[in-house]
């Protein structure tokens, strides 16, 4: 896994923006085994990750941005682990505060919850740089996000377990017709002509005096939502005080139904624009031959599909699990439940190596 490491952040740097995709390049790579980064790996990975930032952060100052959408709370929880993996406490205390800012704007819009090591991520690494004041601050901006003080333990591993839910919301093409009238002009503006019939479809079109002139087909991708029966785990290791349970800390669903939302009037938009040429080419064939216009038409309706692609094998979210434990090899038993907590059945992870002072990253697809 460690060039998966090294891969799934490149790509993820690449896709910011493309909410709800980013995590597909991702976890993709993702292999079921334990992995261990060296430095010079560990180095760019680093790289990889603080390009991501700065992508970030320039969105956010011209105003692109949608705080839930882009600015994805995992992937800076994520780079804060492996930044303090390779060793960048200072990257890593950074990437832990935008992830406790994300995790809070995203409240209420996902269906995320922070992560309760969180708190004590930020108050190792800030006492690690002598940033008393800075965790006073985030104390007052977030009650009971930092403990107030926590036993440092260098003799121990963290161990990270994944969880790729079942599969994210995927699309089907649904058609919708929309009356063309006669008393519609726009000539070849089909800017205009398209922004009315996106005004017609959410508005209605009430009355019956209006002479309807002809129906425009259309086809608009329509987000289809199959939740995975298993919501999360109990993750044991064996050992005492080895035991903890996942919370979800990405909401791809919710994410790319948000998504879907956003862009749904940008694809109307496109997809009118497209019909109406359509049917003004069919316009000038009916003028010069019946039976012409009819074939153009009947091609033109059978030719008609919404754009469905999508990461097909994107999670419906990402739970994780952590275990900070003595150096040694454990068998980690993950107890999968469902939404109300009822167990769907138990996975075995086998020979985890834990190394004191080391990080170890495991993940899982289950459905």
């Amino acid at each position: 896994m460690r060039d998966a490491i090294l891969e799934l952040i490149r790509d993820a740097s690449a896709a910011v923006g493309e909410a709800a995709t980013d995590l597909e390049r991702f976890l993709d790579r993702v292999d079921a085994d334990p992995a261990h980064l060296d430095e010079m790996e560990a180095r760019k990975a680093e790289i990889q990750l603080r390009e991501w930032a700065d992508i970030a952060a320039s969105a956010r100052e011209d105003g692109e941005q949608d705080e839930v959408l882009d600015n994805n709370a995992f992937l800076h929880y994520l780079r804060g682990m492996i930044h303090e993996w390779g060793g960048e406490t200072n990257e890593a205390f950074i990437a832990y505060r935008h992830a406790a800012q994300a995790y809070a704007d995203a409240q209420g819009a996902l269906a995320v919850e922070s992560p309760p090591w969180l708190g004590e991520d930020l108050l190792r690494t800030g006492r690690r740089l002598g940033f008393d004041s800075e965790l006073d601050e985030l104390r007052d901006q977030r009650p009971g996000l930092i403990p107030i003080d926590a036993a440092p333990n260098a003799d121990v591993g963290e161990v990270v377990v994944f969880l790729e839910l079942g599969y994210a919301p995927s699309r089907i093409s649904a058609e919708l017709d929309l009356p063309i009238f006669k008393k519609d002009d726009f000539d070849d503006d089909y800017g205009a002509w398209s922004l009315a019939l996106n005004h017609r479809y959410h508005s209605g079109w009430g009355g019956r005096t209006r002479e309807i002139s002809y129906w425009l087909r259309i086809a608009m991708p329509k987000l289809v939502d199959d939740p995975p029966v298993v919501s999360g785990a109990r993750v044991s290791s064996g050992s005492v005080g080895g035991q903890t349970r996942t919370v979800l800390v990405e909401d791809v669903a919710g994410r790319a139904s948000r998504q879907f939302s956003a862009d749904y009037d940008k694809i109307m938009l496109k997809t009118l624009a497209r019909g109406l040429a359509k049917f003004v080419a069919k316009k000038t064939v009916d003028d010069k031959s019946k039976v012409a216009g009819f074939l153009a038409n009947l091609l033109g309706a059978a030719t008609e599909r919404a754009d469905t692609r999508g990461w097909l094998t994107l999670p419906h979210g990402i739970a994780m699990a952590r275990l900070s434990l003595p150096p040694g090899a454990y068998d980690l038993r993950v107890d999968l439940v469902d939404a109300h907590g009822r167990s769907l059945g138990e996975q075995l992870i086998p020979a985890v190596q834990v190394r004191a002072g080391d990080w170890v990253f495991i993940s899982r697809r289950v459905f």
